[in-house]
């Protein structure tokens, strides 16, 4: 099932550069899109809003993307949210999709992940069968893991650096890149946000 393009985005983001050039981004493909400066100003205007999907920052002034995503996902549960995270906030991206964030897009981005995460989430929120399917692929490939590499993943998605890895499994910062490579091939993904989002809904335990 494939979403129309005529749909409702709204984007959250403080930094002015980001918020227009991602609108811009999403404009030429053809979507409707609305920009908001800060969470405060978008959670004033959603009771006047109908959001298709809410791309909201993670690092925000006065209201952080987790405290918005809270208030939103109260009242709109249904309304996909994509997060926007820095490699730093990883752990908050993690969070987030455990609060219920539908995927994040990390930065620094290009047009096509964001299009390809977009059309993702909106397609899914559409089916309710999308996710039965995709949950039984990838149980299927993390059992291909080895405990070892389990073990990397699960530090990895926490926003760990290599060798903050390397450091509390008492290898080596080199061979955590090698476990992560593997990883990556094994899991059939092509990004570490996407490694990140699988292992949210996979359910891999994340301290």
């Amino acid at each position: 099932m494939t979403v129309e393009k005529a749909t409702s985005l709204h984007i959250v983001d403080d930094d002015a550069l980001v918020r227009n050039s991602l609108a811009a981004v999403l404009r030429n493909a053809s979507y409707d899109v609305s920009v908001h400066s800060s969470g405060v100003d978008f959670l004033e205007a959603l009771q006047s809003l109908n959001p298709r999907c809410v791309i909201l920052d993670v690092r925000m002034p006065k209201m952080s993307g987790l405290d918005v995503l809270e208030v939103l996902k109260q009242d709109h549960p249904m309304i996909p949210v994509i997060m926007i995270s820095g490699f730093a906030d990883v752990a908050m991206a993690v969070k987030a999709m455990q609060s219920g964030a539908s995927d994040f897009v990390e930065k620094p981005f290009n047009a096509n992940d964001v299009l390809e995460t977009l059309k993702r989430v909106l397609d899914t929120s559409l089916s309710s069968n999308a996710k039965t399917g995709t949950n039984a692929d990838t149980e299927a490939l993390f059992n291909t893991l080895s405990k070892r590499e389990v073990d990397v993943l699960s530090l990895l998605v926490q926003g760990k650096q290599n060798k903050v890895v390397a450091g509390e499994l008492g290898i080596s910062p080199r061979t955590v890149e090698v476990h992560r490579a593997r990883i990556m091939q094994r899991l059939e993904v092509a990004s570490f946000a996407e490694l990140v989002r699988i292992s949210v809904q996979s359910g891999l335990k994340i301290d």
